[in-house]
């Protein structure tokens, strides 16, 4: 359909007015040239039917193309159609002249060189030569400004400025161009409005009007095509303007352009390992935060409940020492009982001479009175403790009872 459109018929090959005389230049072409200091074009198209024998826009108005130009009328660039793809133009001058044009494909930050046009001084014309990629000529404008109608071209869409020889030729030379081409064919008629600018183009199969803005450049062209249909149906193209806001249009040169893409990325890329290292630090910053929580946690368990057992098991270990000789009657000495063992798991496993049993995690904590320094480990319920000397061989269980009194053992093996 979109093709359809774009054709518009023939409406852009050959036309001719059958009131103009054999030769005359072609209408449409010379009220489509570029006047003023246009910095940006954008073209919108919107398909149109009837109801009720009334136009009805399309609820879609599309963005067809958006085009930058320098304050020297040239090109600098093209986007086309939702594509993927973007167009740069670069240029070369020689004495003032300008001699070599390149057309630059862009995609996803990589350019390569898509056409190269030639200018070039033959017999007193500028003619103009362009080349594909390869280097293989694929078509010559002489004058380089002039857009020719033939057979195998029988359109120039300015709102579809893909790049080949044709479509972009007339955007590069949008103020410069001129419908020099003499037209043999009677397609179409043409009327014009009191500044003698082409107000409508028609034939029996398409009608064409056209408005302009005060600088004399296009700005709605309305095509139906089934005039005199009440089921008519069309497209609507609508070009809007910027004028001189070069500084705006310099953005899309192509190294400022890509320069800034470069730095957009570098500048997305930033913050998205910022983010990174915010989300890892948050991280970390929790885990550490935990961890301060389990170490203030152990903490306050030891100052406000282990250590305080430590004292009262180790006063208890000193009060039923065999110096003390009032209690000497409690205090016995293990050799079978209570039995010792170092299991698998890393514990104690002990097993007192009434059968009770318990286990104590092989955990050593360090404790110091003025008895001595001792490796002290105890069990999860704090009901049986055991100081082992740092320096000496004999150590001591030391177990509480649930009436709340202690039974000290000796015992060498620990």
């Amino acid at each position: 359909m979109k093709q359809t459109i774009l054709n518009i018929g023939i409406l852009l090959a050959c036309m001719i007015s059958c009131v103009m005389p054999l030769k005359a230049n072609n209408p449409y072409l010379n009220a489509l040239k570029l006047h003023g200091d246009v910095s940006c074009v954008k073209i919108y198209w919107q398909e149109w039917t009837t109801k009720f024998g009334e136009i009805v826009l399309d609820d879609n108005k599309d963005l067809g193309a958006t085009l930058y130009y320098d304050q020297n009328h040239r090109l600098l660039y093209v986007d086309s159609w939702n594509s993927s793809y973007y167009y740069f133009y670069e240029y070369t001058y020689k004495d003032d002249a300008l001699t070599t044009i390149d057309c630059y494909e862009y995609l996803n930050g990589h350019t390569h060189l898509e056409r190269k046009i030639k200018l070039t001084k033959e017999n007193g014309i500028t003619v103009a030569y362009v080349y594909n990629s390869s280097g293989d000529e694929i078509g010559k404008h002489s004058p380089y400004n002039a857009i020719e109608s033939n057979n195998n071209r029988t359109s120039v869409e300015f709102w579809d400025p893909v790049p080949n020889d044709g479509l972009d030729y007339f955007n590069i030379f949008a103020f410069e161009i001129k419908a020099t081409e003499p037209i043999y064919r009677p397609y179409y008629k043409y009327k014009y409005n009191s500044k003698k600018q082409l107000s409508s183009m028609f034939n029996s199969g398409n009608h064409i009007k056209f408005d302009y803005d005060d600088k004399g450049n296009l700005t709605c062209i309305k095509n139906n095509f089934d005039p005199g249909d009440r089921n008519s149906d069309g497209v609507i193209y609508t070009f809007e303007y910027e004028y001189g806001n070069f500084e705006e249009s310099e953005k899309f040169r192509m190294t400022n352009y890509v320069n800034r893409i470069k730095q957009e990325d570098a500048r997305r890329d930033s913050i998205a390992a910022a983010e990174i290292q915010a989300r890892e630090d948050s991280i970390i910053n929790a885990e550490k935060q935990e961890e301060d929580s389990i170490i203030n946690a152990e903490k306050q368990e030891w100052e406000e409940k282990i250590l305080p057992a430590i004292k009262e098991f180790a006063k208890a270990m000193k009060d039923y020492s065999p110096e003390n000789k009032s209690f000497k009657a409690i205090l016995k000495k293990a050799f079978l009982n209570p039995k010792v063992d170092v299991m698998i798991g890393n514990e104690f496993y002990i097993m007192f001479d009434d059968n009770s049993r318990t286990q104590i995690p092989r955990i050593k904590h360090e404790y110091s009175d003025d008895s001595g320094n001792y490796n002290v480990y105890y069990n999860d319920d704090l009901t049986c403790m055991i100081f082992r000397p740092r320096s000496g061989k004999k150590g001591y269980i030391v177990r509480k009872l649930s009436s709340g009194s202690f039974i000290v053992y000796t015992h060498d093996s620990i």
